[in-house]
């Protein structure tokens, strides 16, 4: 059959083959492609829109193969995870205005759309689950014939860190799950049947959902401008009042009316001079400015209304140009 020899551990369509569990150094091959990806990318004038992108469709999708197969250590995954910060915000000695865990959640609440890398592991390994309950491949019976000992799903000492990886979320598969008299699993999150995507769903942290941020990431939105008002709400600016937080001695006044405090909400809502600006624009465009001062309070669901209000503002007007 022309198939050749190799000792342990060798790559096969892209992924380590090893006896045992994965070790840091079977993911030299990932972490190289992390790599090869930024160091072309880091040479390039990239804006906030351009590195979403690549993040979200590339290197969030690199990992995808190696955890169909195998899991990623931890110290591994926080690596990339860290990789993957610092090209967002623009280099390793760039302050990273928002947590890594709050960027990946969804749009709508409030982050960025890409995915943690131990939750999405999580997530194939239900996949796994699922293949051994539900289908008929030869790779499917082979496990159940090997490894599920009188329909236990249990693992013991000797059994392969895949079985080990499958019987470790199967509490969490069953409760996703309800099963037929002859043991098929009926899947819950989705009518359809089981996905990768609403088991990542399930097992992900969440958030609420702000109609604030979907207004920001509407499809027909300029993506810089939804960047944009994406860091005014998570208030990722590096704006006076949030840089003299770090340390840095900074006027404290505005510059254009020399009056107030020069924070984002100043300097983009409640400024004299920058309602002028508002109002200018709005007649031009024939949309109504709402000057919000007087209505932004402490509750959260009063400013996440201001905000939507403000965020749909600032889109129609966008949308002009």
């Amino acid at each position: 059959m022309n198939m050749s020899h190799r000792k342990f551990p060798f790559i096969y369509l892209g992924a380590t083959i090893d006896l045992g569990i994965t070790r840091a150094g079977h993911c030299a091959g990932l972490i190289q492609s992390f790599d090869n990806k930024l160091n072309g990318w880091y040479q390039r004038s990239l804006d906030h829109a351009g590195r979403l992108v690549l993040i979200n469709h590339v290197l969030n999708t690199i990992p995808n193969y190696f955890l169909g197969t195998n899991t990623i250590p931890t110290s591994i995954c926080n690596m990339l995870e860290q990789k993957m910060a610092h090209f967002w915000w623009g280099g390793g000695t760039k302050h990273h205005w928002t947590k890594w865990e709050d960027l990946c959640l969804p749009k709508e609440e409030g982050g960025i759309g890409t995915r943690r890398l131990k939750t999405l592991e999580v997530a194939f390994s239900l996949k796994l689950w699922w293949k051994v309950h539900h289908e008929n491949s030869i790779w499917a019976r082979f496990m159940r014939a090997k490894y599920w000992r009188e329909g236990s799903m249990e693992a013991h000492l000797i059994d392969s860190s895949i079985w080990k990886r499958i019987t470790r979320v199967d509490d969490l598969a069953s409760s996703l799950c309800d099963f037929q008299d002859d043991g098929t699993p009926i899947w819950n999150p989705e009518p359809e049947g089981f996905s990768l995507k609403s088991a990542y769903n399930h097992c992900r942290a969440t958030s609420n959902v702000s109609k604030a941020f979907q207004f920001m990431w509407d499809p027909s939105q300029n993506p810089k401008v939804s960047i944009f008002m994406w860091k005014i709400y998570t208030r990722s600016l590096s704006t006076p009042d949030n840089l003299r937080k770090l340390g840095f001695q900074l006027p404290s006044v505005c510059p254009l009316c020399m009056h107030a405090n020069y924070t984002i909400k100043h300097c983009l809502i409640d400024c004299p001079k920058i309602t002028m600006v508002w109002e200018h624009f709005s007649r031009c465009h024939g949309f109504t400015h709402c000057n919000t001062p007087t209505r932004m309070t402490q509750t959260r669901e009063t400013a996440d209304r201001c905000a939507t209000e403000l965020v749909s503002e600032f889109a129609t007007f966008s949308k002009q140009f």
